[in-house]
């Protein structure tokens, strides 16, 4: 797929940057974008940290915690978003702040506030770097001011090649036991005369109707 290289030319840049610590990867659902990742990751060698796809803030900064110089992958993460505690401790990570007097050097310092004892530490700071994979990135402020600190790519697929990746998909007998009969649904949903809104059609879709 296309994307791996784009993604791993991402990647590369991301963890060599010293000014961005954070990449966000955005694609409609059910078109890999954990695969994708991976691919991407093991073709440069890099080892990551993944974390689960429900994060509450306090799992959030615990992973911070136990991996402070690690690259993180947060998956499907949109809920991540519209949680102001989550924001502010992905804020905090990924950027630097002043350091406690004007000559000490910039430092991304995360603190919890509260005092659960659930909390590994109360501080930390964080060397490492952060991935993070969303179908949608809901509009605000907030969701602003942490893209402006951030990589950020959008996994785009036009019409003819949605057609052509579903055919691929279908072909493939890791996926689809009858490859044949996964064509026939591929072709079915690939037909103009469908009039099914491919935009909203992925692998799934595919699985669904096998």
């Amino acid at each position: 797929m296309k994307h791996v290289q784009t993604i791993r030319a991402f990647i590369k840049t991301l963890m060599s940057s010293e000014n961005f610590h954070a990449l966000v990867v955005q694609s409609p659902p059910g078109w890999g974008k954990s695969t994708t990742i991976d691919a991407a990751l093991g073709e440069l060698e890099v080892n990551a940290v993944v974390a689960g796809a429900y994060a509450t803030p306090l799992h959030i900064y615990n992973t911070l915690c136990s991996h402070p110089d690690s690259l993180i992958v947060f998956d499907d993460c949109a809920g991540l978003f519209s949680d102001p505690k989550s924001m502010a401790i992905l804020k905090a990570a990924t950027w630097p702040s002043t350091g406690p007097s004007s000559s000490a050097p910039a430092r991304r310092r995360v603190a919890w506030g509260s005092t659960s004892q659930k909390v590994e530490q109360e501080f930390i700071d964080f060397t490492g770097k952060i991935i993070l994979l969303t179908n949608v990135v809901p509009a605000g402020k907030e969701t602003e001011a942490f893209l402006s600190r951030c990589l950020s790519y959008r996994i785009s697929i036009g019409h003819e090649e949605l057609k052509q990746m579903l055919m691929v998909a279908a072909a493939s007998s890791a996926h689809f036991a009858k490859p044949e009969l996964a064509r026939e649904v591929a072709s079915f949903l690939c037909d103009d005369c469908a009039a099914i809104e491919l935009a909203k059609v992925n692998i799934r879709t595919i699985k669904m109707g096998y």
